[in-house]
């Protein structure tokens, strides 16, 4: 409720109340305690009458109060006075009073803890017996914000799909009089509202949530984390398990190719040490041409003799067959020289 549906409220409230433009001598409360959040702003109604005259001559109005847990509202701190007369320094710039006869409405702006308690009103004029206290006050109770969550599997974890819906309340308090906003991850969200709804709850949502009054932010319900236990875990699962099996199949096929790569380098490098020899022979003998005639014969009884203690160790034959055989090798290599 706005403070003008607030005042439109009461002004109506008083026209139907007996006595209250009467002649009696009164202060009028709300029956029940007014309930206010921290940080919030909270208007107390009130409403006042005195008889325009009496036998001590009329009646004029001079000044108007109120005071806190003060029972005659005499010579004390003030929450307001009409004459900013010895005002609490608590309530100096956070309370103002918006009555005039015969409202008394009272206002108090960013609530906090200690202003809890009773709150009185106090009238007077001129004369001593024109003084009037309403001794039985109104009671304001300061609560705090907190946050329920209502998911649509009941009380078990909320999980993706879900029907999921925060609800912003103030226990045994009304919060028809505040404006409440929502944040996300210490970030303000649009809207107004008591209720944050998902439907469904997707992963993106998760995060850690706080509601508080929108005109006051730095007083907020306690946080909760939404979706972020479990969110995580269907996150992870669904990024990193096909990344891991990607990465299990590079591995094999790496591992593979190094092995057919390997294989291929002994081949090949047997056929090089195979070619590699062949080649020193060509090379050799392309040597021994470039030779004058005797010292070629010399290099070629080397090479010759050199052929010829080869076999005769790899050999397991008769001793004169292979005395025919190395004659033969080393006339063969003679005439190749030639």
């Amino acid at each position: 409720m706005g403070l003008r549906d607030t005042l439109y409220f009461w002004s109506l409230t008083l026209l139907t109340l007996p006595g209250v433009l009467g002649a009696n001598w009164g202060v009028w409360y709300p029956d029940k305690p007014v309930c206010a959040v921290r940080g919030s702003t909270v208007i107390i109604p009130c409403s006042y009458s005195y008889p325009q005259s009496d036998q001590h001559g009329n009646v004029t109005v001079k000044r108007v109060m109120w005071c806190h847990n003060n029972r005659n509202c005499i010579e004390s701190e003030y929450v307001c006075h009409s004459n900013n007369t010895n005002i609490n320094p608590e309530f100096k710039s956070r309370a103002e009073y918006l009555g005039n006869t015969p409202n008394c409405t009272l206002k108090i702006k960013n609530i906090m803890s200690q202003d809890s308690g009773t709150y009185r009103f106090r009238f007077e004029a001129e004369k001593e017996e024109h003084k009037w206290t309403g001794q039985e006050g109104v009671k304001l109770k300061v609560t705090e914000l907190t946050v329920t969550v209502t998911s649509s599997r009941g009380n078990e974890t909320v999980r993706e799909g879900d029907s999921v819906t925060l609800t912003c309340i103030a226990k045994n308090c009304s919060l028809g009089q505040s404006e409440l906003t929502w944040l996300k991850d210490k970030q303000h969200l649009p809207g107004t509202n008591a209720t944050l709804e998902f439907s469904p709850f997707y992963s993106r949502h998760s995060g850690i949530y706080a509601c508080a009054v929108k005109d006051n932010l730095k007083f907020t319900s306690p946080e909760i984390q939404l979706g972020n236990n479990h969110g995580a875990a269907f996150i992870v699962a669904g990024v990193l398990l096909p990344v891991v099996a990607g990465a299990l199949v590079i591995i094999v096929c790496v591992r593979r190719r190094r092995t057919k790569s390997n294989k291929d380098s002994d081949r090949t490098g047997n056929t090089q040490r195979v070619q590699a020899v062949q080649d020193d022979g060509g090379s050799l003998n392309a040597e021994l041409k470039t030779l004058p005639p005797a010292e070629r014969q010399s290099q070629e009884e080397e090479v010759s003799y050199s052929t010829l203690h080869f076999h005769t160790t790899a050999s397991t034959h008769n001793p004169a067959v292979q005395e025919n055989q190395d004659n033969a090798v080393i006339y063969s290599s003679v005439s190749r020289g030639e």
